[in-house]
């Protein structure tokens, strides 16, 4: 996806990938993650450098109550900001994922002035065309898109995960159980024979793993009385999330998880006196997060950070527009 509250109660029991606990605007001073500008983050061997090609997609808005999301695309073949959905008939898009190919990008809102019960879309980077709802009219919450390496989508579709391919027809049924519990925020292996996911709620949200055919389920990330969310994978040995610092701290950090078992660790660009989340990785050392730091423009702001030591650059330094006052989330990269 991701201000978060990345992930929200939208209702009775719901909980979704676009609003996060805690977001509020934090003050204090950092300690932990330094934030680099000039010379250093852009040029210098922190490896935080733009790259000469490649997209950026994100979303902003006000509040996630207030339905006003945009999403905007990064070009960093000359470091040009654009918000792609203007001319959309769509409220609210957000939490955008690219194709494997990078032709396509596929994310989450609703028909303008429609009912607020989110559908996903799907559009082809550049055309002059709307994006397509893949979902429309089913009558369902379908939430929380990412596509597979194979090129089909897996998304939450109320409580339980599926996957469709890109004309919306439903391929697979991961899990069947309703509203006995909240499964959300999908995201395939590398290899697509498994996907990654949310389980739960606030501090009962772990991290569960299961078969794309919908067997072997198993917990991942389980730390008790902290919430665990927001997985993205990084490599076949790697992958992002959020969690809180403690039961006591609910403050939103990213951590690096293992597939061999080693414990997760906790990345040098956290600062536990603000919210870090919606890691998406950039290169083969580096990750996009959002965060509340003070030092920003407010809200929630995108970063670039190593993610093996503190070094943390602003995005405002690649384009002065993309941060704003206004919640900067769920960044994504297709190079």
């Amino acid at each position: 996806m991701p201000p978060r509250l990345m992930s929200c109660i939208l209702g009775i029991g719901t909980f979704c990938a676009c609003e996060r606990p805690g977001s509020t605007i934090d003050t204090a001073e950092p300690i932990g993650g330094v934030v680099e500008t000039g010379e250093t983050g852009l040029g210098g061997d922190t490896g935080l450098a733009p790259t000469k090609s490649g997209l950026i997609v994100f979303h902003r808005y006000s509040s996630y109550d207030a339905w006003d999301s945009v999403l905007l695309m990064v070009d960093l073949a000359d470091h040009s900001l654009t918000e792609i959905s203007t001319d959309w008939d769509i409220d609210h898009a957000m939490n955008a994922h690219f194709s494997p190919d990078g032709t396509q990008i596929v994310f989450m809102g609703d028909r303008r002035g429609g009912d607020r019960d989110w559908d996903v879309f799907l559009w082809t980077i550049g055309s002059s065309e709307p994006p397509e709802n893949l979902t429309e009219d089913w009558g369902t919450r379908d939430e929380d898109p990412k596509f597979t390496p194979a090129g089909t989508i897996v998304c939450k579709s109320n409580y339980d995960l599926i996957e469709l391919d890109t004309t919306g027809s439903v391929v697979a049924t991961l899990t069947s159980d309703g509203s006995a519990i909240e499964q959300s925020m999908p995201f395939a292996t590398i290899d697509g024979s498994q996907v990654l996911y949310a389980k739960g709620a606030g501090e009962d949200s772990d991290l569960h793993l299961i078969g794309r055919d919908g067997t072997g389920d198993s917990v991942v990330q389980g730390a008790k009385g902290v919430q665990e969310y927001y997985p993205i994978i990084r490599d076949a040995e790697t992958y992002l999330f959020t969690r809180w610092v403690s039961p006591s701290n609910v403050h939103d950090q990213v951590y690096l998880g293992y597939w061999d078992g080693t414990p997760a660790r906790a990345l040098p660009l956290n600062d536990e006196s603000s919210n870090n989340s919606d890691a998406f990785p950039y290169g083969e050392d580096a990750v996009f997060v959002s965060s509340t730091r003070r030092g920003g423009a407010g809200g929630y702001d995108l970063y670039v950070a190593d993610v093996d030591s503190a070094s943390v650059v602003s995005l405002s330094e690649w384009n002065p527009d993309i941060n704003t006052p206004l919640e900067e989330l769920g960044a994504v990269f297709y190079r």
